[in-house]
């Protein structure tokens, strides 16, 4: 009989010494029941488990293995996709578990090898890195709303938006409305119209559950430069604060193009920075009006057609404010944009 070769011995003893526990690890028993789970976090943690196969087969060291599937986590942790479950973090062995308030739901995802393969689908596919994650439509919100339409002069009466959007929402079942415009105001000025004591005041009085909010015609005042921009950034912020704490569903609607080129691009600016600040807002929701009084090459247009093939001036002689026909097409477009969220239905 041969004599055991000692070297063999201890290599295989060594073996089995590190293929149990990785075997017997949260990490491997969890990627093996991922791939018969049809959640979202069946398919984080499935992609977790491919980056770390994939760096194996790479070569690459144990270090940028950690150092990898840490950063993939973290990104999973902070995608403004996912909320409202429970998170596994792996931390060696240890199991620890991490509330995230859920923002969307999404479809399951097929692993096939290491690569994240997406079902057909009919919405936006939203690419993170080594994530692939598909929106599905949100649950609609039921009525009845009482909607407060607050903002400068084009929510005032003479400014050719806040007239026909109130009278179009009033079309709707369900649907109150309350608006309050003011002439001349805007968010950056607060010693001439304070907008967030007022903001308060009319959420107090009125209780809306929806607030549709119009901002920027008078607040630029000729001004374009970083130290005004993340003044104003600050000052649309601290208002729009106001309405996420009270969990009010705003959706704050965007400056069209304007006639005159520098105030144009002034508006643009702005529309810039309260796009901006609404997306760190779950409950504020931007609504562009740029393009809907724009030609097809992006330029400001001074009439369009209307259903009888009749040219219809849309703007007032300022090229700023809107003529009724323009505000009845711009209103339409932001209703339809707020179909989105809301179940809204037209009265018989």
């Amino acid at each position: 009989m041969e004599k055991d070769n000692p070297l063999m011995t201890i290599m295989i003893f060594l073996s089995v010494c590190i293929a149990v526990p990785i075997l017997d690890s949260p990490r491997v028993s969890t990627w093996s029941e991922a791939l018969k789970g049809n959640s979202i976090f069946h398919v984080l943690v499935a992609n977790d488990a491919a980056i770390g196969d994939g760096i194996r087969k790479s070569g690459s060291s144990l270090g940028e293995y950690l150092r990898t599937s840490e950063e993939s986590w973290q990104r999973m942790k902070q995608s403004p996709i996912v909320k409202s479950t429970t998170l596994i973090e792996f931390r060696g062995e240890e199991e620890e578990k991490v509330e995230e308030e859920l923002v969307e739901t999404v479809t399951p995802a097929l692993l096939v090898e290491g690569k994240i393969v997406r079902e057909e689908v009919s919405e936006e596919i939203v690419v993170k890195e080594e994530v692939l994650i598909r929106e599905e439509v949100r649950s609609k919100i039921e009525g009845p709303f009482k909607v407060l339409v607050v903002g400068d002069s084009f929510v005032a009466v003479g400014g050719g938006l806040g007239e026909p959007l109130e009278r179009n929402l009033l079309s709707y079942e369900g649907v109150t409305v309350k608006r309050h415009g003011v002439v001349s105001t805007g968010l950056y000025n607060a010693k001439y119209y304070d907008w967030k004591a007022k903001i308060q005041e009319l959420i107090k009085d009125y209780e809306p559950n929806i607030v549709i909010a119009f901002f920027g015609t008078n607040d630029s005042q000729g001004y374009i430069n970083d130290k005004w921009n993340q003044s104003y950034a600050a000052k649309a912020d601290a208002f729009m604060k106001i309405l996420d704490e009270k969990d009010l569903m705003t959706f704050w609607i965007g400056l069209p193009i304007m006639k005159k080129e520098s105030f144009s691009k002034a508006m643009q600016n702005i529309n810039n920075i309260l796009e901006g600040e609404a997306g760190k807002h779950d409950n504020i929701y931007y609504i562009p009006t740029w393009s809907i009084l724009a030609d097809e090459k992006g330029q400001y247009l001074s009439s369009m057609k209307d259903d009888k093939g009749v040219a219809r001036l849309l703007r007032l002689k300022d090229g700023i404010h809107l003529q009724y026909f323009a505000g009845e097409i711009v209103s339409k477009e932001i209703i339809e944009e707020m179909g989105k969220y809301l179940v809204l239905k037209k009265k018989e």
